[in-house]
């Protein structure tokens, strides 16, 4: 028989990918996918870790950080959030930039990365004026049905070693 640690470690990793495609389908879900039909980055950052020590097992969750922003919204009439985060957005996407025409009707002459903060800018000042309607996923990403598989696979593991331990 393997080693107890080797399979309790197995059965949570195996778990943890089916917490992390439940997560993916629920950010899907709450997050419509782009034009393109590409899904959003957030869901595409999911990840997990499994670390044991002398006291257990912890499994960790993670995801890019603004997930707390599509959680919980931000509120209307508050001060802009920091730009360089929609810059990075931007070039992520690589967005073609046509800079915005003067009173003349002309555009104006700017580099791309002039462009990309104007447009991050713009799009903070927004978000500061207008906030975002939050859209909550966080308390769908854990099934019970996730709890309860998770359990029994570990039940019939610990199960195994007590019943093994008891006849030694």
């Amino acid at each position: 028989m393997a080693d107890l640690n080797t399979e309790i470690k197995t059965i949570i990793d195996a778990w943890g990918i089916k917490v992390v495609e439940n997560a993916q389908k629920v950010l899907r879900d709450t997050i419509p996918p782009y034009k393109g039909g590409q899904d959003s980055a957030l869901a595409g950052s999911v990840n997990f870790k499994v670390s044991a020590s002398p006291y257990g097992y912890k499994f960790a969750l993670w995801m890019n950080d603004y997930w707390i922003n599509i959680e919980d919204g931000r509120g209307k009439n508050k001060t802009a959030p920091p730009t360089e985060p929609i810059e990075q957005f931007i070039r992520l996407r690589g967005l073609k930039l046509t800079p915005p025409k003067t009173l003349k009707g002309k555009r104006k002459t700017l580099s791309y990365d002039r462009k990309i903060k104007s447009l991050a800018y713009v799009i903070a000042r927004s978000i500061g004026k207008k906030g975002i309607e939050p859209r909550p996923f966080q308390s769908k990403l854990m099934t019970q049905e996730l709890k309860d598989e998770l359990t029994t696979s570990l039940f019939s593991v610990l199960k195994k070693e007590f019943i093994l331990s008891i006849k030694e």
